[in-house]
């Protein structure tokens, strides 16, 4: 999320229904991985 206040409040208002919040570690948020998300859907395409 590129929000600060959403980042922070959203996970926790979200954990306090019960849903399990994941959040990404490994790929930056946003259009940076845009190009990423196609090399998959393209290769998954493929098989």
């Amino acid at each position: 999320m590129q929000n600060l206040t959403i980042a922070a409040e959203l996970p926790m208002a979200l954990e306090m229904i019960g849903l399990e919040v994941l959040m990404h570690t490994q790929v930056p948020p946003n259009d940076a991985c845009i190009s990423l998300g196609q090399a998959v859907w393209g290769r998954k395409a493929d098989i």
